[in-house]
């Protein structure tokens, strides 16, 4: 779905359950936009609750490859365009 100077989104369906979810997927590295940003952010988003955000469904940690990810699982948002929209 979109990639990031620290990790990927990729579109994903639950197989026990067939629902499509967002997976965001940061790389184990320190410092602005690294892992550890990544579970604050995770964290962050676990305390809200508002209309205009996609929703946590969960995150946690998954070796990808050898390397340590955090996996933030989200809400999808169909046919939401990811491209910035200026709005007159």
């Amino acid at each position: 779905m979109g990639k990031g100077a620290y990790g990927l989104v990729h579109k994903v369906i639950r197989s026990d359950n067939n629902i499509v979810y967002a997976a965001k997927v940061h790389l184990k590295s320190k410092g602005v936009g690294g892992y550890d940003e990544a579970v604050n952010e995770a964290k962050k988003l676990g305390s809200y609750s508002h209309k205009n955000l996609v929703k946590l469904i969960e995150s946690f940690d998954q070796m990808l490859g050898g390397i340590k990810t955090h996996v933030i699982i989200l809400e999808y948002c169909n046919g939401i365009d990811s491209e910035v929209q200026t709005l007159s």
